[in-house]
């Protein structure tokens, strides 16, 4: 709390600052007008003309600042001032009267040369807008000239006049039409850029509703409207206290809505417990200001304003808790946010305090700010939603990417799956040609050799040697890669083999070595290696037991035959026997990145497979 006081009170002393910046920058500036007399030296009556005497009339320096007694509804103030006549006999000669308040009517030397809308109809607000009047040359003496202005101003607003100018009308019309241009011009093409922003933030609040910037960015432009028209059209057809009254509930709605942008924009999810405070005390204002506002205009209206300041020291004070923290555009926020918080507080000085410590009001300035904070807010959430498309490209155009990558893998595992199966489809056909075709002439050979009686033990060898050889074949077009599995299927087609010739298998695969890059035909070329062993075992070997035993690193056959001289036999070409012999098991290993190792003598044979 204390800190949150400490930074209200530094809101405050900015507030003040910015306050005093404007009023010596704009307001004490030196008014250099060339080409024409200025005059300061005035004398004043708190009356009207007719009823002002010369005792009436006491000196004064402009620019003055006076709150007359109220006659009629009115104040009303006499000011005479007199001019040389320095204007050249061939020139027609005007008068310039750059600030003053509020309506006005001029004479010179009891000729009157500006209209009367002051004693006669609606009386015109002239406070932001000079008077610029040409008059005949015949109406200026060659000394001992007077010029009259009667003013009159609706209370509370206060009668001030400043310095007024008299020369050629061409040197006079030029500088009216700047101060024309500067006052009002800007202010009337500025509610015409508030017309045409509200209709595109309408449009953007109702496609994004869920985000409350755009809803509040909106009413801040609604309210802006109707406040900043009482700067564009002063005199316009609406009773002077309607008027007011509308004008100074939208400046604090104006003020609320700012105040709801900032909690939304930058701290939408903490909570300030002087939030709902505010709410009701604005609610409560604006109906205290709706009941007392013509009776007691003065203090409904501060009333009014004195929530508004608080809802702006409360903004500044968030922004100030959070200057570490916040970026470039929170500080962009907190720098308008106190030039407007200054031009408040100037008008309100003026308007309620002494007009005369800030010389004129600078609303209009006000909304030039406000102008370019809500074009700065939008052109930054445009640069913030481009990023995001970029961003949202960027990232679709990876996902894209990486989808498209994924689509040609899966092609790719698609295509090879129908390669698979158009392989196995081909195996299967051919499995079933050597089975019906080859391994049915085989079996139909040695079943004729038995109905026949034929004792040809070579050929019936080498009828079963082929028979095996081709369901090892048929095994491996069976598609298994696994050499567990292949080892198991040959196991089951030696043993009956084996049990034909009393020879006992003792077979232990348990632990399966790995085979490199395992397929179907590596597997293969392993089982025809032991199938080979085996074999030799079975023909000449004459052994009892066969024994395969296998762990992670290598498969051995081993027999207890009668074994032979390993060096002798690999020597021969063709090996021990006419199939394909000690030397094809070598070659195959080799070719399969194997190496093997025989040992043999008297009490059998070893064969170890190194993987």
């Amino acid at each position: 709390m204390i800190r949150r006081l400490l930074a209200m009170g530094l809101a405050a002393l900015l507030t003040l600052l910015v306050m005093m910046a404007l009023h010596y920058t704009i307001n004490r500036a030196p008014k250099i007008l060339t080409g024409a007399d200025t005059f300061v030296d005035a004398f004043y009556c708190p009356n009207i003309p007719t009823s002002c005497t010369e005792d009436d009339f006491s000196p004064v320096t402009l620019p003055h600042f006076a709150d007359p007694p109220i006659r009629g509804d009115k104040h009303h103030a006499t000011y005479k001032i007199p001019v040389e006549n320095k204007i050249a006999a061939d020139r027609i000669p005007a008068l310039l009267a750059p600030i003053f308040s509020d309506g006005i009517i001029v004479w010179v030397n009891n000729t009157r040369i500006s209209p009367d809308r002051v004693t006669t109809g609606p009386m015109n607000h002239n406070w932001n807008r000079p008077l610029y009047t040409p008059f005949d040359a015949s109406v200026l003496k060659p000394a001992d000239n007077t010029v009259t202005i009667h003013l009159a101003a609706l209370p509370p607003r206060p009668i001030h006049l400043h310095p007024i100018h008299l020369g050629p009308a061409k040197t006079l019309e030029f500088q009216g039409q700047m101060i024309q241009v500067a006052r009002l011009t800007y202010v009337r093409g500025l509610t015409g850029v508030i017309i045409f922003s509200i209709f595109p933030m309408l449009l953007l609040w109702s496609m994004h509703r869920q985000d409350r910037m755009f809803r509040w960015v909106t009413l801040t432009l609604l309210a802006s409207l109707v406040a900043v028209l009482n700067l564009s059209f002063p005199n316009a057809d609406l009773f002077f206290e309607n008027w007011r009254v509308i004008w100074n509930i939208a400046l604090s709605l104006q003020i609320y809505f700012i105040y709801r942008y900032i909690r939304d924009r930058f701290w939408p999810n903490s909570f300030f417990p002087l939030d709902n405070f505010v709410t009701l005390g604005l609610a409560f204002s604006i109906i205290l200001f709706l009941v007392f506002g013509r009776s007691q205009y003065l203090y409904a209206v501060l009333g009014l304003h004195m929530v508004s300041i608080f809802m702006v020291l409360i903004g500044l004070s968030e922004f100030i808790l959070n200057w570490r923290a916040s970026d470039r555009v929170t500080r962009l926020h907190l720098l308008v946010l106190v030039w407007i918080a200054g031009i408040g507080l100037s008008d309100l000085i003026y308007y309620y305090v002494d007009a005369e410590w800030v010389f004129r009001p600078l609303s209009g300035l006000a909304y030039f700010v406000l102008g370019v904070g809500i074009f700065a807010i939008l052109f930054n959430r445009l640069g913030q939603t481009i990023r995001q498309y970029e961003g949202l490209t960027n990232s679709m155009q990876s996902t894209i990417e990486q989808r498209t990558a994924e689509l040609e893998a899966a092609q790719q595992k698609v295509l090879e799956i129908q390669r698979q199966q158009v392989i196995a489809d081909e195996r299967q056909r051919i499995m079933m040609d050597l089975h019906d075709g080859v391994g049915g002439q085989l079996v139909n050979m040695l079943a004729y050799m038995e109905q026949a009686n034929q004792s040809d033990t070579v050929l019936r060898t080498s009828l079963e040697d082929a028979l095996r050889d081709m369901a090892l074949v048929i095994d491996s077009l069976d598609g298994s890669d696994d050499l567990g599995t292949v080892l198991a299927s040959l196991r089951d087609r030696l043993e009956p083999v084996l049990d034909g010739h009393s020879i006992r298998l003792h077979w232990d695969t348990e632990n399966c070595p790995s085979l490199l890059g395992d397929d179907a035909s590596r597997c293969l070329g392993v089982a025809r290696i032991i199938q080979e062993a085996i074999t030799n075992a079975l023909k000449h070997a004459r052994a009892e037991n066969i024994q395969l035993v296998s762990d992670n690193t290598s498969i051995t056959v081993s027999d207890d035959g009668c074994g032979f001289d390993v060096e002798t036999v690999t020597a021969t070409k063709r090996g021990i026997h006419s199939g394909i012999g000690l030397i094809g098991i070598r070659k195959r290993a080799a070719a399969l990145g194997l190496k093997v190792h025989i040992h043999s003598d008297t009490g059998g044979t070893q064969i170890v497979i190194q993987f």
